[in-house]
């Protein structure tokens, strides 16, 4: 089986990465298309990225902050893992792993191109300064 890793540093908190990843409403503002259902353990979560393409996703373990796994609800195989790492300079690196590729799958490359647009647009809006309104809740 082969796979599919990205990685990406993020000027913020640990925790703030982890609830982009682990709350719906954070999850819509970076993973595009529609997102339903919940990040928790046991929990399914529904991704729409484009017309006609759904993407289960079942969540084994939520590890603080540091940790989060998923399962292919379509495919037992295909395992998700996004770890996040405190860095010195004071950025998190969160590294995305997809297993369970066969080496001769059309889509791993467009799902690794996919998945480095993702996580870009994580960054960009992780880092985008906040009003003070929102800052405040």
């Amino acid at each position: 089986m082969a796979h599919i890793r990205n990685a990406v540093n993020i000027r913020t908190s640990t925790t703030a990465c982890f609830a982009a990843l682990t709350q719906v409403d954070g999850l819509r503002k970076w993973r595009g298309g529609i997102v339903e259902g919940e990040v928790v353990q046991g929990a399914l979560l529904s991704v729409f990225p484009w017309p006609d393409v759904r993407m289960d996703w079942r969540t084994q373990a939520v590890e603080g902050n540091a940790r989060l796994v998923q399962t292919s609800k379509a495919n037992s195989d295909r395992r998700l893992t996004f770890d996040l790492t405190d860095l010195k300079d004071g950025r998190v690196r969160l590294d995305v792993t997809e297993d369970g590729w066969t080496e001769d799958d059309a889509d791993m490359a467009l799902c690794s191109t996919e998945w480095g647009a993702a996580l870009d647009r994580l960054r960009k809006h992780l880092e985008q300064p906040q009003p003070m309104h929102e800052m405040n809740r």
